[in-house]
């Protein structure tokens, strides 16, 4: 849906005879999208790019937050709206999972640059690389299951027993899964990276 609007957008900003009623029913062909420039030229500089990222990331933040008093049962992620007494010697705490957070986000990166460059390097038809990722993600589950996990479905339940798993295995999950997503997109495996780095 996204990309579908940052099309739409792209053709409003650079095409002299576009209207604004054709903007639900016109289709996009590839060739048109093609001599159109990137999204990104459509802001004057990087600054004025990050403002308007970081206004949409608070729509975002505020209209999650209306959701989830409006509606306070368990929603996809298995949040719930709970009413937290917040004191300020409690800030101290979110120092620790901001850098393990940000440590485990360059670890991600890291390993999809590694993935990628190692795919290239390995010369066979893609049908052999995809088949040799299915075996070795099939002996990943003799480790954990979660090395399968879909986040589509299978969230709400692991965020429900993640609690009765001990935090190092947590984090061999998510090594498993970082690498194992990775990899697998490097190999020809297609998917979402969202909910495994979730």
């Amino acid at each position: 849906m996204v990309n579908w609007l940052g099309d739409r957008l792209r053709l409003i900003a650079y095409s002299s005879d576009w209207k604004w009623n054709h903007f639900w029913d016109t289709i996009v062909s590839k060739k048109q999208l093609k001599k159109l420039p990137k999204f990104s030229s459509l802001f004057k500089s990087k600054l004025h790019q990050k403002v308007f990222c970081l206004i949409m990331v608070m729509i975002g933040v505020v209209g999650a937050a209306i959701v989830f008093k409006l509606f306070p049962e368990e929603g996809l992620f298995g949040i719930h709206h709970r009413h937290i007494l917040w004191q300020w010697h409690y800030s101290m705490y979110v120092i620790i999972p901001l850098i393990v957070g940000w440590s485990f986000g360059m670890f991600f990166l890291w390993s999809e640059k590694w993935s990628d460059y190692v795919a290239e390097k390995i010369t066979i038809s893609p049908i052999i690389k995809a088949t040799i990722w299915g075996i070795v993600l099939a002996l990943l589950t003799l480790i954990t299951s979660y090395a399968l996990y879909s986040g589509e479905f299978q969230i709400v339940p692991f965020v429900h027993q993640a609690l009765q798993i001990s935090p190092l295995f947590l984090l061999v999950i998510a090594v498993i899964k970082t690498l194992s997503t990775n990899i697998g997109f490097s190999l020809g495996w297609r998917g979402g990276k969202i909910f495994p780095s979730i």
